[in-house]
């Protein structure tokens, strides 16, 4: 930590420009606090870490605190003088006793007040959540930014991202944001589409922390269309020539529903497995949760039959194979929007119409491909009527931008 309380009480913050020899004298005549549990503590001035204090071996902090990393320390430092740079009032390791919290950072501007948290590594779901809501019913912003040594792509727009780094996620076209302290530099991963539980679509952009202000990095990112189609359909193409055997695991029971209606997985309707903008509020892969929409509540469906929303969600909130994300800055409902969105797209394809706000009517019947090029030529059609959506999406972002 780079904050302690001196003996009369002043705090003393090492990330204000105090030279090593002032601070080998003040360790030589003063003893040092930590300001949560005032457990003495030790001053570090060594050459692996920034400097820091940090509680004697025989010392536990009533706070429960992660051991910090030089990766950690060196990341917090950055971000302490750039956001004092982007007009903040900032204030590290701020102990808020009502919540029994110390954010990393604690930012103030225009009496609106912000926690920052730097993770940089793994903590329990149940922590995160604690955490995240303790702030907000104390009236704070929270702020999460990731370590970029938890930054796992695979592939030029292709990024690893299970449950953890999920939690990160926010905005109206989600992403998540590192920062790398090694490469003094924000990644900020959008639009973030997930094909399987742990695989997403990403763009990375790219700002280094010597340049990017506020509005830079929070502002909306504009992805290519065409990169996604391109990317989602060669994805989709391999899944069906044989890579779906290895989401078999933990999805039998869908598989075998598939091979009783004598469907093979590589042979499943083009308007299964297609991306959405809000596509990350649902766990379980694309592929599968919008087949078992078609099959059980679309294809029963006579021409002209009426399908009310409602149905749709009471049918994915019971289904015990579609799975919803852990997502703590969207409200619980916002898979609501995801199925609204796929309806929208099943619209497009001429499968339904909507003949209501809240009802769905049945058009023509969903063709199950014969052949593996049948396959992906109705994948590409698909996927034309999908990027229709991300397009009517980015432009409500931009005009909801210039509105603000």
């Amino acid at each position: 930590m780079f904050v302690a309380l001196k003996q009369n009480g002043e705090r003393l913050n090492l990330l204000q420009p105090l030279g090593k020899e002032l601070l080998q004298e003040m360790r030589e005549r003063e003893v040092f606090f930590c300001p949560v549990c005032e457990s003495e503590v030790q001053l570090k001035l060594g050459t692996r870490k920034k400097y820091h204090f940090a509680h004697k071996r025989t010392m536990v902090c009533k706070l429960d605190l992660e051991p910090e990393s030089a990766y950690h320390l060196a990341g917090k430092e950055m971000l302490y003088h750039w956001f004092k740079t982007q007009g903040f009032l900032t204030e590290p390791e701020v102990y808020l006793p009502s919540i029994r919290q110390r954010p990393d950072l604690l930012l103030t501007r225009a009496n609106v007040q912000a926690a920052v948290e730097f993770q940089c590594s793994p903590i329990p779901t149940k922590r995160f959540l604690e955490r995240t809501h303790s702030y907000w019913r104390e009236g704070l912003r929270v702020l999460w930014i990731l370590g970029g040594n938890q930054y796992k792509r695979y592939a030029a727009h292709w990024l690893r991202l299970s449950s953890f780094p999920a939690l990160f996620a926010q905005n109206r076209i989600p992403y998540v944001l590192y920062f790398c302290p090694d490469h003094a530099s924000f990644f900020k991963c959008s639009p973030l589409l997930p094909f399987s539980s742990s695989t997403s679509f990403a763009h990375t952009f790219v700002h280094r922390i010597s340049s990017a202000t506020i509005s830079s990095i929070f502002s909306p990112s504009l992805f290519s269309f065409e990169q996604l189609g391109q990317q989602w359909l060669q994805k989709k193409k391999r899944w069906r020539m044989g890579q779906f055997l290895h989401m078999r695991r933990g999805y039998e029971e869908f598989f075998q529903y598939m091979y009783t209606k004598g469907i093979s997985p590589s042979r499943l309707p083009a308007e299964a497995g297609v991306p959405l903008p809000s596509l990350l509020a649902i766990q379980t892969p694309a592929i599968i949760w919008q087949s078992l929409i078609l099959f059980d509540l679309i294809e029963p469906m006579r021409a002209g039959e009426s399908l009310p929303f409602w149905q749709i969600v009471r049918y994915v909130e019971q289904h015990s194979v579609i799975q919803r994300r852990v997502l703590p800055y969207y409200p619980f409902s916002y898979f609501k929007r995801t199925l609204k969105e796929y309806m929208a797209f099943l619209c497009a394809s001429d499968l339904i119409e909507l003949v209501s706000g809240q009802t769905y009517r049945r058009k023509q019947v969903s063709i199950v491909p014969q052949t593996e090029g049948e396959a992906f030529a109705r994948d590409e059609e698909a996927m034309k009527h999908a990027l229709l959506l991300f397009r009517n999406e980015q432009s409500a972002t931009s005009a909801a931008e210039k509105r603000i």
